[in-house]
């Protein structure tokens, strides 16, 4: 079962949820997640393992642990999301777009050290991880933070992006 998996691997027990809810209220990303927190552990505490997997919900997490703080059980959902996380990368299982999003990340830290947004948003376009309506908003969003000098057209670079590379090539088969 996975729940099981999951405690072993992140030492959070799903099944002492009693599904208050304040998970979910607490968290900031819940408006895009296709299930929020509670309802994700609820899932998983009745073994709709499938499911759990297949959820954006694990890769949109923002690592925040509102939701820790607000648990009266002191139940890390983050640490169940990062151990679901290492699950479903072991049997390959990734939403399309979460994976254009990681990869396309994953290239610009090591290519400059850091993420050059409006060159990021144009790549993740071409890999399918956005979908026409979020290209139009992004589209909008984009002029927006142009105009008031928040977002750089300039393609840039930081020192010491060899480091970088160094660091993820001796991490990178941690969770393998």
């Amino acid at each position: 079962m996975l729940a099981s998996q999951v405690q072993k691997i992140s030492g959070e027990n799903p099944l002492a949820c009693y599904q208050c809810g304040n998970c979910t209220g607490s968290c900031p990303m819940e408006f895009v997640m296709d299930y929020g927190p509670r309802r994700l552990i609820h899932l998983l505490q009745i073994g709709y393992d499938d499911e759990v997997l297949k959820s954006n919900t694990i890769w949109i997490c923002a690592s925040c642990y509102n939701c820790t703080y607000r648990c009266p059980r002191k139940i890390s959902f983050t640490r169940m999301a990062f151990a679901l996380k290492n699950i479903a990368m072991k049997k390959n299982i990734i939403p399309k777009k979460c994976k254009a999003f990681y990869e396309t990340f994953l290239k610009h830290v090591l290519n400059y050290g850091r993420l050059n947004e409006s060159l990021f948003i144009n790549e993740l376009v071409l890999k399918g991880g956005k979908d026409f309506s979020e290209i139009v908003r992004d589209i909008n969003l984009g002029i927006k933070l142009w105009r008031k000098g928040k977002l750089k057209m300039k393609i840039s670079k930081i020192d010491g992006v060899k480091d970088i590379v160094k660091l993820y090539n001796l991490t990178k088969d941690v969770i393998k």
